[in-house]
């Protein structure tokens, strides 16, 4: 009987990934004790999931653009396309986290387009004034 490690090495595919990004990974896979293979697994596992819980939490929304500033969401529901950004808290240095979602449609940083933003991957893109991108 094949092991499902085994049947998981002859089903394998490779992907290319930069010097940059591997040398960043480096650290990350020492500290996590884990290989690059289990790494990169888990985290197209968990991009997966996010997707299905989003298409579950929110059926109405779904990502239209990602700008280096904000995020575009097609709402069915409002018949309107959400802008959701990233701001400074603008007494940051008291708070820890220093930066907030909030939506130019709904003028909230609590709304459904926020928190679905919160939960996506591409929030992570957004640049905010180049203390993180």
């Amino acid at each position: 009987m094949v092991s499902e490690r085994q049947n998981t090495i002859k089903k394998s595919h490779t992907v290319n990934i930069s010097d940059a990004v591997y040398n960043g990974l480096k650290e990350m896979l020492i500290d996590r004790k884990t290989t690059l293979t289990d790494l990169v697994n888990d985290s197209l596992t968990a991009q997966i999931n996010r997707n299905t819980f989003l298409k579950m939490y929110a059926p109405h929304l779904s990502e239209d653009y990602v700008s280096k500033n904000a995020i575009f969401l097609n709402d069915l529901k409002l018949c309107k396309t959400a802008i959701v950004k990233i701001k400074e808290h603008p007494d940051s240095d008291l708070d820890n986290s220093g930066f907030y979602g909030y939506c130019e449609t709904c003028d909230s940083d609590s709304c459904m387009h926020v928190r679905y933003c919160l939960a996506s991957a591409s929030i992570l893109k957004l640049d905010t004034q180049g203390k993180m991108v």
